[in-house]
């Protein structure tokens, strides 16, 4: 048995707002209960009308209290149909403050569309503005923004941090090297053998002056190399 029986006055009425209605929710709602009398699961309903099985529900209650007085959206006749009450604003920011999915939406994330529905659900309560409704996630300290590419191929930031740490070690080697063989040539002056040993210097270290070649967000194909004078970039 269905769990709404409609009369033929109600069917017709319902069709009506089905097609007609001047808002979207009196339509949708109009299209489940009657989907719903027809003997259609409220899972089904749901569906349909990409909404929560919590809201159908909701709508299901509200017909069996109200009857067709339940599918009207209060817009009707109502001016302060665009504002919030404090009450209002409180429940929304409540609202705002844990995932969607805590108020019978299947989502994780907040997003306009989601809000708007969800006020318009609650309070029949419709923004003409899409920055009133920034307006809501900003008062419940909520950012509001487009998402950004991210480069899938990118490695772990654990693992970045990583080998910057492995090449911060290899450049103060590098240094520390350096300084070292700029006291040995001091040294070498003093004694008369700097041009012997700069010889023995070259073998053993790949020359006395370096130069460290780096880039940030170097291109793909192309290696830097730590190398001595005349050290540039090269292919892979």
């Amino acid at each position: 048995m269905s769990a709404i029986q409609l009369t033929d006055d109600e069917l017709r009425i319902l069709q009506d707002h089905r097609k007609g209605a001047p808002h979207k929710l009196m339509r949708l709602k109009s299209e489940a209960i009657i989907m719903l009398s027809m003997g259609a699961s409220k899972k089904f309903a749901a569906e349909f009308v990409e909404r929560s099985i919590e809201t159908i529900k909701r709508w299901v209650r509200q017909w069996k209290e109200f009857g067709l007085a339940s599918i009207r959206t209060g817009h009707a006749g109502n001016d302060n149909a665009s504002k919030l009450t404090r009450e209002q604003a409180e429940e929304t920011k409540e609202a705002l403050s844990r995932p969607p999915s805590e108020q019978g939406i299947p989502a994780d994330f907040w997003n306009v569309p989601r809000l708007a529905g969800w006020m318009h659900e609650h309070f029949n309560v419709e923004y003409k503005s899409r920055s009133s409704y920034h307006r809501r996630f900003h008062m419940a300290e909520l950012s509001f923004h487009k998402p950004v590419g991210v480069d899938r191929h990118r490695a772990p930031e654990a693992e970045i941090e990583a080998r910057m740490e492995q090449i911060d070690a290899e450049i103060a080697e590098i240094t520390e090297r350096k300084q070292d063989g700029r006291e040995e040539d001091e040294a070498h002056r003093e004694t008369g053998k700097k041009e012997e040993n700069e010889k023995e210097d070259d073998g053993n270290k790949g020359g006395g002056n370096v130069i460290v070649v780096s880039a940030d967000e170097a291109a793909p194909g192309t290696r830097l190399l730590f190398a001595g004078p005349g050290a540039r970039s090269a292919p892979k």
